[in-house]
């Protein structure tokens, strides 16, 4: 693994074996309790560009249940102009098992959300995303 600090964040990659792709992890400590953070990071998503430089926009497609939904997002562009924004429409699920919150995020095309000409559609390259944060207090 490699690790580094970015203000005040560990942020560990490591490349995989035999594949193009790298895995990230990165590990901080927030002042707030964990069912917080999880309400602000999962329920809370339509909030997230008041607080993520990153994302310009966000919707809530469609919320089936209190733990399933589908979120659409843009992110910046970048480059000066030479990475055009992106758009994700993503399905998400969240469960809560003994001291850890599990997120699982997949990237779907649906024409519930076509794909938009004003920006390219993004997929994240692994079949879903996975994040976990335990309730540990430090």
């Amino acid at each position: 693994w490699y690790q580094r600090r970015v203000r005040g964040i560990k942020i560990f990659s490591r490349a995989q074996r035999n594949a193009p792709n790298r895995l990230f992890l990165s590990e901080s400590h927030f002042l707030c309790s964990l069912e917080d953070l999880f309400e602000v990071l999962y329920h809370q998503m339509d909030r997230v560009v008041e607080w993520n430089g990153s994302i310009t926009y966000v919707e809530m497609v469609e919320r089936f249940s209190r733990n399933l939904d589908l979120v659409y997002t843009v992110g910046v562009g970048g480059g000066g102009g030479l990475i055009k924004s992106r758009e994700f429409l993503s399905l998400r699920y969240w469960i809560k098992e003994r001291d850890m919150f599990y997120i699982v995020s997949r990237d779907i095309s649906d024409p519930i959300k076509p794909v938009s000409k004003q920006y390219a559609r993004g997929f994240n390259v692994h079949a879903a995303t996975c994040s976990s944060l335990p309730l540990t207090a430090q």
